[in-house]
């Protein structure tokens, strides 16, 4: 398997947001009601035109299909400002047909590196349910279950989860 990363750019929405689209409905399916998902499907299976346009979100490409995508920002999910050093993990997905093949750690490990190479020593995320076990095994620990508001009101159960890495030397 010939894979690369590659900083994602605007023109990628589209893939991004296909990928999302076929990705978040299957994999999450198994944690979350049908209902909570139908609801919030429509907000988390689209790409976030800030992300891409970052230099901070990723695509892990396979022969030019894309098999991952993922970053960080140095934005909380809903545009507040992190704490000095802190970035929080954003929009990580890997296609479903691909899971469990180390893709995902293969991403967050070039996450982290970019992050870390421009002083972050601290990173945050909100994980799905489905997710947090993966987060775990990538050095994660729990800090909080947590209900975030979505879409139209729906509470969507997650994870508050947060790694600390010593700094670069």
């Amino acid at each position: 398997m010939t894979l690369s990363l590659r900083p994602a750019q605007p023109g990628d929405a589209p893939r991004v947001t296909a990928l999302l689209a076929q990705s978040y409905p299957v994999l999450l399916a198994p944690d979350y009601a049908a209902q909570t998902l139908n609801a919030v499907l429509p907000a988390i299976t689209r790409a976030r035109p800030s992300l891409l346009a970052g230099n901070t979100y990723f695509l892990l490409e396979e022969r030019g299909a894309l098999r991952a995508a993922g970053g960080w920002s140095d934005t909380d999910p809903w545009g507040g400002a992190c704490a000095p050093e802190t970035a929080h993990i954003r929009h990580v997905v890997t296609a479903p047909d691909h899971v469990r093949r180390g893709l995902g750690r293969r991403l967050m490990a070039g996450i982290c590196a970019d992050a870390r190479a421009q002083g972050i020593t601290r990173f945050e995320c909100y994980s799905t349910l489905t997710a947090r076990p993966f987060y775990a095994s990538c050095g994660f620990e729990e800090v909080a279950a947590v209900v975030m508001t979505l879409a139209r009101g729906v509470g969507f159960p997650a994870v508050h989860m947060r790694r600390i890495c010593a700094p670069m030397t």
